[in-house]
């Protein structure tokens, strides 16, 4: 059975990666310095960018990649945001 084909391996991919995400923005919390606020602002930035990089954008990329000239258009372009830097 694929896991694109199954919902509830995909629930639990995604479970998974929630809950690695959450972990990670308790020990940033927990460990940062400052006010509540600006803890809960850094760990939630944090955490955000970490699922970003590592979960969202990879996959929507091998997703993507499958398109016709979906890599001519990736080359030479940033991961986070969609253009060049000169």
């Amino acid at each position: 059975m694929r896991l694109k084909e199954s919902r509830i391996g995909s629930f639990l991919v995604i479970l998974v990666v929630y809950v690695m995400a959450m972990a990670l923005g308790l020990y940033i919390y927990r460990t940062a310095d400052g006010y509540h606020w600006f803890r809960i602002l850094v760990a939630d930035v944090i955490v955000t960018v970490f699922v970003f990089l590592f979960i969202s954008i990879p996959r929507a990329d091998k997703r993507q990649s499958a398109k016709p000239g979906y890599d001519e258009y990736r080359e030479g372009k940033n991961m986070l945001l969609p253009f060049r830097f000169r």
